[in-house]
Parts: C-alpha cells; sequence; structure tokens
C-alpha cells in the first residue's frame, strides 16, 4: 500500500490522509478488458425477447396460389411463404439469452481496473462520517457542492452501510446516483464521471486483499 488518498468531511474539509492498496487503485488501463466488461454487463442486462414467426408459425391457408406451369406468373407456393405480405419471416430472431461467461477475476480485475482510472485522474473522493438526511434538497445541496469539485456531470456515491432514506432523497436527482458497496461493479463506475467513496468502503477493500 504505497498509494495515498485524502478524506473529507461531508463540508469538504481534509480530515486526514490514508493509504490505498495500489493493487485497487494502482493498476494500469486494460482497454480489452474494459471493453469485455462493458459487453458482459449489458448483454446481461439484454431482455432477448425479439420474436418472428416462422412459416409455419403464421395464420393462412395451405393452399397453392395458383398452377406451377401456364400462368405466366413466377413460381409460389402458399401464402405463407416469406415472399409474400404476412407470410413468415425466414431466419427472424427468437426469444433467446445474450449473456456470456466470464472469469470471476477477470471481473474483479475490471473493476479494480475502472477504480484505478478514476483515481489516477483526481475523479476519486474518499468522505468519511454519517450521512443522515432525509429530503431530496439536502441531499441535492451536498452533491452540488460536490460536483463543483471538477465540473462532473454524473456523480457516484458508493457507500458501506446505506440508509434507506438517503436512497429516496436522491432517487429523484438527475446525474447523481447512490449505490450499496455491495453492488459496487465496473460498468457504474466507468459510466459516472466523479465517483464518491465513504472511508469504509475504502477500507473494506484493502481488508479483502489482505486476506
Amino acid at each position: 500500500m504505497n498509494l495515498k488518498i485524502n478524506v473529507h468531511s461531508w463540508n469538504l474539509e481534509k480530515t486526514e490522509e490514508i493509504s490505498i492498496s495500489d493493487a485497487v487503485f494502482g493498476l494500469e488501463d486494460n482497454s480489452s478488458l474494459i471493453y469485455e466488461i462493458v459487453r458482459w454487463s449489458l448483454m446481461k442486462k439484454r431482455q432477448g425477447t425479439a420474436c418472428t414467426k416462422g412459416v409455419s408459425e403464421v395464420s393462412g391457408s395451405t393452399k397453392k396460389k395458383h398452377p406451377q406451369k401456364e400462368s405466366g406468373k413466377s413460381r409460389i407456393g402458399d401464402g405463407r411463404e416469406p415472399g409474400n405480405r404476412g407470410g413468415g419471416v425466414s431466419g427472424g430472431p427468437k426469444p433467446r439469452d445474450h449473456s456470456f461467461k466470464m472469469n470471476k477475476k477477470q471481473r474483479m480485475k475490471a473493476k479494480f481496473i475502472s477504480l484505478s482510472q478514476k483515481y489516477r485522474n483526481n475523479l476519486l473522493f474518499v468522505v468519511d462520517g454519517d450521512l443522515s438526511v432525509k429530503k431530496t434538497s439536502e441531499m441535492k445541496k451536498i452533491f452540488e457542492s460536490l460536483k463543483e469539485i471538477n465540473k462532473s456531470k454524473k456523480v457516484l456515491f458508493v457507500y458501506s452501510d446505506i440508509d434507506s432514506s438517503v436512497k429516496n432523497a436522491a432517487s429523484n436527482l438527475v446525474g447523481f446516483n447512490v449505490l450499496d458497496f455491495k453492488g459496487l461493479n465496473a460498468l457504474d463506475v466507468l459510466k459516472n464521471d466523479l465517483l464518491i467513496m465513504d472511508k469504509k468502503s475504502i477500507n473494506t477493500l484493502n481488508e479483502r486483499l489482505e486476506k
């Protein structure tokens, strides 16, 4: 642990400096791994409900439209063929699962790389102290002051033991996302400009790597 970061109070005053693990916040970029974790995350969320009817599923008569020969027209079968209006679709999409497997160690490393990017670009802000707010207006004042640090448009706040009142207070704020530490993932870190973490979350990351 040879990296340092400042800890601030909710009044944005520096309270102390702590050590953080370089195995979490000191990794080099890996664009191919970041691409894979983003793709894996998005494919997991994809519904995969697109569906078209094939020839056997379309309703209609199975009678041949006109004789095969001597009509002067092109050859055709019944009205359910793909070439006809209202006919079935040939090779169309069917409901399926778009997700794919990704190694757990790769997912963990991708999360640490995304955290390292935030630290390296001074987009990681650590706070300490209880956050007791119940109103959206109170939460807005806090996050607006944090946004002014680097003019960030989207802020992700990762909290260790988040209270339901805090979640409710932040739910209606545009550009502010609150996430429980247990649900921390690379995609959410990458999607937001500024990452705010409480000191307890940072310590938990350090402790896990020491085991």
